[in-house]
């Protein structure tokens, strides 16, 4: 039993601040930069589905402590 986190669980945890777009045909995530109209990894065709509206971070409801 380690008393301590590891050093690849330290790091996994730096960037889970935002989640990445992921490709609705291969769920993989999409590489940052621009987005071209298809999926770098499957090629899935982006405008084969609606855009989903974005939704604003203050109209979510947080918890409180």
């Amino acid at each position: 039993v380690r008393s301590r986190p590891s050093v690849s669980a330290a790091t996994a945890r730096v960037g889970a601040g935002r989640a990445r777009p992921r490709c609705p045909g291969c769920t993989l995530e999409l590489p940052r930069g621009r987005r071209g109209e298809s999926c770098v990894w499957c090629g899935f065709v982006f405008a084969a589905v609606a855009r989903r509206p974005r939704t604003s971070a203050a109209k979510t409801a947080r918890k409180t402590r």
